[in-house]
């Protein structure tokens, strides 16, 4: 059985840097997400994390960011 895993992109609590005051993604909910670095945003990776998948605040805001609208590098 496969499971999709929820993208950051997808979620309204993910918070991505603005390259002057973070180094990388947060959660405005305070879920630890990790490590990820900032740089993933701007070459528009698929910013998978499982521990979305069971949060209990995640809150989708609808389809995922097309792969051509994300990053900017």
């Amino acid at each position: 059985m496969k499971t999709n895993i929820i993208s950051l992109w997808q979620c309204k609590n993910a918070i991505y840097p603005d390259g002057i005051n973070h180094a990388y993604i947060w959660c405005s909910k305070g879920h630890d997400l990790g490590y990820i670095p900032s740089d993933m945003v701007k070459r528009g990776k698929p910013l998978l994390c499982r521990v979305c998948n069971l949060c209990p605040d995640c809150d989708i805001m609808g389809v995922d960011i097309q792969r051509s609208e994300r990053g900017w590098e």
